[in-house]
């Protein structure tokens, strides 16, 4: 069973227009992101360490190369409008030999929502999940799924996601809402859904993520960065999207809650030529053609 009650972690997101960063790899463009940009804005923003030197540390070093799918209905979203998302993910591994997983994700706004629930994978080698998801907080241009603008004091939108990952042969993708309840048993006791219900697959995504920057939290808790570059398949609009990140353990010190809102904050104010506005998830960019489609036609 899979019952969690209190969130492990915390993560910090912000979208980024990938056309704006400078670079010409992905490599390129964490170094070029990190050390000019992200580790300036934690010296000026930041309190120094004991020692007197400033937070941020390491660098991107890390590079992990992914396909990406989600799966919802379409043209009437099935998962989506109750919090649900489902990802599958795909990497090769050393040997070049691909290896496959999926992901069942509640996200919504009260931990009470999601604390608790069991969502477990059928797959012994499922692992749960329960963290506190954080955004800014922003303010609607037009119909939901379309723009948005920061709101005018720079805060924050917290949100609770429970998720559960197991490894899926590759071969496998869902194809009915039944398919989803096979992997994860407990679905339909939490997803208003007709079992039969249709999926259908959304973009293919070149996912790079980019990791090893930190930012010391104080007492030895470190907010661990990630550089997603997002590239859609041909013909898909936007073509290219990003994402910055980082996630730190929920430890019980307030210091370090203060430290990670505060650089979020300074994060929102000096990133603002870069940041992505057009939509307020990447999640939703990556939703079936038809499903978006729908989605912004009818305001939903």
């Amino acid at each position: 069973m899979s019952r969690l009650d209190v969130p492990q972690t915390r993560e910090y997101k912000l979208l980024l227009r990938a056309d704006k960063l400078r670079g010409a790899t992905p490599a390129d463009k964490a170094d070029q992101f990190w050390d000019p940009r992200l580790k300036q804005i934690i010296a000026d923003h930041l309190d120094p360490r004991k020692n007197g030197k400033a937070r941020g540390k390491d660098k991107f070093v890390e590079q992990e190369d992914r396909r990406v799918y989600f799966y919802d209905g379409a043209p009437d979203r099935l998962l989506d409008p109750q919090g649900f998302s489902l990802r599958k993910r795909i990497e090769t591994d050393k040997h070049g030999n691909p290896k496959c997983e999926i992901t069942l994700k509640l996200r919504l706004p009260a931990l009470s929502d999601v604390a608790g629930r069991d969502l477990h994978g059928a797959h012994p080698g499922a692992k749960a999940k329960l963290e506190e998801d954080i955004g800014p907080a922003t303010v609607l241009v037009g119909a939901p799924g379309g723009p948005v603008v920061l709101a005018e004091r720079r805060s924050t939108h917290r949100r609770y996601a429970l998720s559960n990952t197991q490894p899926l042969p590759c071969d496998q993708q869902p194809a009915t809402i039944a398919d989803v309840q096979f992997l994860y048993p407990t679905l339909l006791d939490h997803l208003h859904a007709d079992p039969a219900g249709a999926l259908q697959r959304g973009p293919e995504i070149e996912e790079v993520a980019l990791k090893g920057a930190k930012v010391d939290l104080g007492e030895k808790v470190d907010g661990e960065f990630t550089l997603t570059l997002w590239t859609f398949e041909a013909g898909y609009s936007p073509h290219e999207i990003a994402e910055i990140s980082f996630r730190h353990d929920i430890v019980d010190d307030p210091e370090i809650a203060r430290r990670a809102d505060q650089l979020f904050i300074a994060m929102q104010n000096e990133l603002g030529d870069v940041l992505y506005l057009d939509c307020d998830s990447k999640t939703s960019l990556a939703l079936p053609r038809e499903t978006r489609e729908l989605t912004r036609r009818l305001g939903r």
